[in-house]
């Protein structure tokens, strides 16, 4: 990976894209693969929303705001 780049996958292959912060939204169900696999590569992987704990979509605001607020 590099600095301000994300990788995009798709079923055409992948491509560098620019990207200052990369949200990733997926289920109903708590899933924590994509972080645990991220947290010790990259500087700053915040866990939120669903993927901590399942609840309603306010409380995903509220992280996310908590989170943006120490940026």
């Amino acid at each position: 990976m590099e600095p301000g780049k994300a990788i995009l996958g798709s079923q055409d292959g992948e491509s560098l894209v620019d990207a200052d912060s990369v949200i990733l939204c997926v289920s109903y169900r708590a899933e924590k693969s994509l972080y645990e696999a991220c947290k010790n590569k990259l500087p700053e992987v915040r866990l939120i929303g669903d993927a901590n704990n399942v609840s309603n979509i306010m409380y995903a605001i509220w992280d996310a705001y908590e989170v943006a607020s120490t940026l």
